[in-house]
């Protein structure tokens, strides 16, 4: 299964949002990463979110997969 990653900026820190769901420490800039496939329902294509990780950037980066 093939799976897309979507990525976005919170413009918050941990302190709003917790710590790196990756390495578990401090970030001054959090990321929220989704990943999702495209699976068919009812005949019609959808995107199906499978993850949502918080964490640095790099550390969301680092877990993705194909």
């Amino acid at each position: 299964m093939k799976f897309n990653y979507r990525m976005a900026q919170l413009n918050a820190s941990s302190a709003k949002y917790g710590l790196c769901e990756v390495c578990g420490k401090a970030a001054s800039d959090m990321y929220l990463q989704t990943k999702q496939h495209e699976k068919k329902i009812a005949g019609k294509d959808r995107v199906i979110n499978d993850t949502v990780t918080f964490g640095h950037k790099e550390c969301l980066e680092s877990i993705r997969s194909d």
